[in-house]
């Protein structure tokens, strides 16, 4: 069959099932992956888990138990987003780097690799029972209305009014500061798409005249998102906790979030190891996706997000870096110069934004090779692209551009992807992406 979005041609007798990725993976090989939920579930992958585009932890699982050994530390993932990679990290004894430059993403990533003490766990309980105790009392309302466009629309005035009361409870019975306040933080997070008008099964925020959605309700579904949310986090913490107390590894892993640009920092010391997946090309807005998460925890204006957006990798927003109609740039690789001349005579705007990303995913891959040990690895999940009914073979020019600094293509393969929501259709524009595809470049 043809699949939409991508390069590949693929029959379904080519597909190889299996429930984890072998630790020698086949060349070219189309993997399956039926998940076994509870890998996922019994750790902080389960918070927030409609995180757009958001890649599976198996990927970052078999890459590190491949290419770090007992003694080899330190992981960087330049993407981080929701910090899959990095707590794949934690759960296998590793320190990691972590960026990205979306606030919702950083908070969520230092949240969900956050192990609790059995001490925090339990003010953790006593909070929540303050909070609930308190919910149904009248409290005066001190804290503003979050800068949301058009609110009411969005939201009914009865669930503003329970999510401003949920928001205050948190602050006042933390201090609205610590790793509690955070924590909470982010389960309200959780349930802000739920309890909106707008449809739960789209990553972007739109509502429905065809099918009228009836929200939940705040205060029920902020507590049954936290019980969920408490099992995880005791179970990962526990975890987390045992591989100390038993002598498998000295120290707590080390998370630290070093920057919000992936195209330009600089880590403390050298890795062995560093695994991502890139935003696609045009496929996703992923700030108007966590718009609202932004904006109710407070963690960024409008303006802010407008920023953000023009300093995504991906971006549709170019902002100061412009749009050109006289593009001058080659890149000296065939498939991705035809591919932009061939935009260029059907859509100037949609090849300024392939050659942009491009640019930027350049100077990531020259970042990266520096902060890389010698012999170093680069992992990166991405998905071929289909814009304006111009095919770009996004994982072949990546391996190719990694040849400028260095890097030599080791392995790569795909792997069929199976959730929906994470990947959607752009009218044409981007394309349905079926298949992600994983380039293993080595120093």
């Amino acid at each position: 069959m043809k699949l939409e979005g991508s390069t590949n041609t693929l029959q379904l007798a080519e597909i190889t099932y299996v429930p984890e990725l072998p630790n020698d993976v086949i060349q070219d090989a189309t993997y399956e992956i039926a998940a076994n939920k509870a890998l996922v579930v019994g750790n902080s992958h389960r918070f927030f888990n409609k995180y757009p585009a958001k890649y599976i932890p198996h990927i970052p699982r078999w890459a590190i138990s491949k290419y770090l050994g007992p003694e080899d530390d330190g992981i960087l993932d330049p993407f981080c987003g929701s910090g899959t990679t990095l707590v794949e990290g934690m759960l296998q004894g590793k320190n990691g780097y972590g960026i990205d430059v979306d606030p919702f993403a950083r908070l969520l990533t230092k949240v969900k690799t956050r192990p609790f003490s059995s001490v925090e766990l339990r003010t953790l309980d006593r909070t929540v029972l303050a909070i609930r105790n308190r919910i149904e009392q009248s409290v005066p309302i001190t804290i503003e209305l979050p800068p949301i466009p058009d609110i009411t629309k969005w939201f009914r005035e009865d669930i503003i009014d329970k999510l401003i009361k949920i928001k205050q409870l948190i602050i006042a019975e933390t201090g609205g500061e610590g790793v509690i306040f955070d924590y909470l933080s982010i389960v309200l997070a959780g349930i802000i798409r739920k309890v909106s008008n707008a449809e739960n099964g789209s990553p972007k925020p739109y509502i429905s005249t065809r099918f009228p959605k009836d929200p939940q309700d705040p205060y029920l579904y902020f507590f049954k998102i936290q019980e969920l949310y408490r099992e995880a986090l005791g179970q990962f913490s526990h975890e987390i906790f045992n591989q100390t107390n038993f002598g498998l590894q000295r120290v707590v892993p080390d998370i630290k979030l070093v920057g919000t640009d992936a195209r330009d920092f600089v880590l403390d010391k050298k890795i062995k190891l560093a695994v991502t997946s890139p935003p696609y090309i045009n496929a996703f807005d992923y700030v108007r996706s966590l718009k609202f998460e932004n904006l109710w925890l407070g963690l960024a204006d409008p303006d802010d997000l407008l920023e953000i957006r023009r300093q995504h990798v991906g971006t549709e927003s170019l902002g100061e870096r412009g749009r050109n109609d006289n593009l001058t740039e080659v890149f000296n690789i065939p498939s991705l110069d035809s591919a932009i001349y061939e935009l260029r005579e059907s859509d100037s705007k949609r090849a300024s934004i392939v050659t942009a990303f491009f640019e930027d995913m350049r100077k990531n891959l020259g970042r990266v090779y520096n902060a890389l040990d010698d012999n170093g690895t680069y992992v990166i999940v991405i998905g071929d692209s289909l814009i304006r009914g111009v095919e770009i073979p996004t994982a072949d020019i990546l391996a190719s551009m990694g040849n400028e600094f260095g890097f030599k293509l080791e392995l790569k393969f795909q792997y069929v992807i199976r959730d929906r929501y994470l990947h959607i259709p752009r009218g044409g524009k981007g394309g349905l992406i079926k298949l992600d595809r994983i380039i293993v470049l080595r120093k």
